[in-house]
């Protein structure tokens, strides 16, 4: 029943991230946001295998390689995205950096020694992983990460004007990173408690309001390049631009036809 539960929320997550990138016409946070969405549907699909796996070793393998690494993924690309809502890209470089840098340790903690995962835990339901001293980083790692990016959101939310477009944008990925944080009571059981691992729910649930953002208020600041260069790809007469030296900057599709 678990396994099937997160091979849905698996489907649902990926189909969100394709919905969100075609709405956003393949910007760049749209292409986060879809990265970030194949990451988490990766979990959930992995998770689900390895629940469903028939041995201690066989679940061992398949967290070690499948879907530990990809949790350990949507961290940093959780953090990239909601700088790049919140923050000029030149103001995270040094944090975005730290972040891909702490997963590449997190990752080589879990593939090289026995310190991440220390064994398996057997229930009812199926199989999940004992965390030693690197699996408890991992988890200070994933409260850390929510924390400063619902900070973030509120950032995006307070210092906007209220009502405005920015400002709702804010506030709606606030609530959809709140409803996110409850996905981390899939940590219980690797604690050694009997509860049901619905984390993957929480997230489909969580990435439908993102969706629902994304619909109502867009992700991409409509910016002056942005309306222009809109403008330009719906042109019927070719337009190409190009610099002093001979080099082309712009060409909207009727120009390359």
């Amino acid at each position: 029943m678990m396994t099937e539960l997160h091979y849905l929320c698996a489907i649902a997550l990926a189909a969100m991230g394709v919905a969100i990138l075609w709405y956003e016409r393949g910007s760049r946070i749209g292409w986060l946001h879809f990265w970030l969405s194949t990451a988490l549907s990766g979990w959930q699909a992995s998770f689900a295998y390895a629940l469903g796996a028939p041995d201690a070793e066989a679940a061992l393998a398949r967290y070690q390689f499948l879907a530990v690494p990809l949790a350990v993924l949507v961290l940093p690309l959780l953090f990239h995205l909601m700088h790049a809502l919140a923050v000029r890209w030149r103001q995270v470089r040094t944090a975005l950096a730290a972040a891909w840098v702490g997963a590449g340790v997190l990752l080589g903690l879990l593939w090289l020694t026995s310190a991440f995962i220390s064994g398996m835990r057997h229930f009812e339901w199926g199989y999940v992983p004992a965390y030693g001293w690197a699996g408890w980083l991992f988890v200070a790692n994933v409260v850390t990460v929510v924390g400063v990016s619902l900070w973030l959101a509120w950032r995006l939310y307070a210092q906007h004007r209220k009502g405005g477009v920015t400002s709702r944008r804010g506030l709606m990925l606030l609530a959809s990173l709140g409803v996110a944080s409850f996905g981390t009571v899939d940590f219980l059981p690797t604690f050694g408690l009997d509860v049901l691992p619905f984390g993957g729910v929480v997230l489909v649930l969580a990435n439908g309001l993102n969706v629902w953002t994304t619909w109502c208020y867009r992700l991409v600041e409509i910016t002056p390049a942005f309306a222009a260069q809109r403008f330009m790809d719906t042109m019927s007469d070719g337009m190409v631009v190009l610099d002093q030296d001979g080099m082309v900057r712009l060409v909207n599709p009727a120009g390359c036809e």
